[in-house]
This record gives C-alpha cells, structure tokens and sequence, in this order.
C-alpha cells in the first residue's frame, strides 16, 4: 500500500464518521442516537432523573458526561455518589475519533432523552 492510498483510506474512515455523525444529528428528534457501550454507559451513569431533580440542567449533565465537571456543580450535587468523574479511556478513545461532533451527538442524546446502545 502506497503512502497516497494509505491517506486516502485514513481520509475516507474520517469521512465516514463525520458523514454518520452528521445523519445522526439531523435525524436526533425523529430517530434513536446510537452510542457504542462505553459512551452509552456514560450518559446513562448520569442522565438519571435524580440528577435533574436536584437541579442540575442539561448542560451540567452533558459536562459530567465528558468530565468537565466544575467544581461547585461537584460539590452541591455529586460529592455523596458513588459516580465516576473522569469517563474511561475508551471513551476520551471514542471522543477523539468523533471530534467534529462526538459532544454534540452527547448533547442531544441527552436533550432528546432518545438514545440507544449501538449494534
């Protein structure tokens, strides 16, 4: 395999899943996300009922998703639950292979509350 077909294979994978992501995005209200295990495990750890009813926002929970969590939405709400805080390395793995719009698919899972475990 020549260098040329090498970069456009690395070329067409990264296509793929920004072209996949993208149909996702458009489609969220209408059909189910699907996030493979390790992301799914994720958002389902924290987009729980009783995170929204202690007042956290969407926001907040697609920030604990990812790990940004701030240190007072820790503290006030997270402080006494076994949760972890820094998602495992398959999923920053996931993320990064999803960069254009891994957090965005996230997001929506969570506002749409319409998600599922990928096949």
């Amino acid at each position: 395999m020549t260098l040329e077909d090498k970069l456009q294979a690395d070329f067409k994978k990264v296509s793929d899943v920004i072209l996949g992501d993208d149909k996702q995005i458009r489609q969220a209200p209408k059909r189910k996300i699907k996030l493979p295990k390790v992301v799914f495990d994720r958002v389902e750890e924290f987009n729980i009922e009783e995170n929204f009813d202690a007042g956290l926002t969407d926001y907040d929970i697609v920030n604990c998703i990812l790990g940004n969590i701030d240190e007072g939405v820790y503290w006030e709400y997270l402080a006494n639950k076994d949760v972890s805080l820094v998602p495992p390395t398959e999923f920053y793995q996931w993320l990064d292979e999803h960069r254009a719009y891994g957090a965005t698919l996230i997001m929506l899972a969570v506002i749409y509350n319409n998600y599922e475990l990928e096949d």
